[in-house]
């Protein structure tokens, strides 16, 4: 841990009782207790605040997303019915049509 440095912290009688009774048994330090719990609650707030900032970046990016979907359907969708054509369209006669009278001579 870092250098520490000494803070003054007033607390309610109740729960300093409580820190005391929970103190002797776990450590039997009060001020070991009380920074473990910092240490822990401020870890949980910045958890916290990354989901927040998470959940906000999701929602930002949800709006591009639809967008880049919808674009790759549309060229998708494209693509499906050029290849639909493509397979529809009867290849094209090699020769001249019309020429002869159409028993080979």
């Amino acid at each position: 841990m870092s250098k520490m440095k000494r803070v003054v912290v007033g607390l309610p009688e109740d729960v300093l009782e409580d820190l005391d009774l929970l103190a002797s048994g776990i450590s039997g330090r009060r001020s070991e207790l009380i920074r473990e719990a910092c240490v822990r609650y401020l870890d949980e707030l910045k958890r916290i605040k990354l989901r927040e900032q998470m959940k906000l970046g999701y929602q930002e990016m949800g709006e591009l997303n639809v967008l880049l979907a919808e674009e790759m359907s549309r060229l998708a969708m494209d693509e499906l019915a050029t290849a639909e054509l493509t397979r529809r369209t009867p290849a094209e006669p090699t020769g001249d049509v019309g020429e002869g009278d159409g028993n080979g001579r």
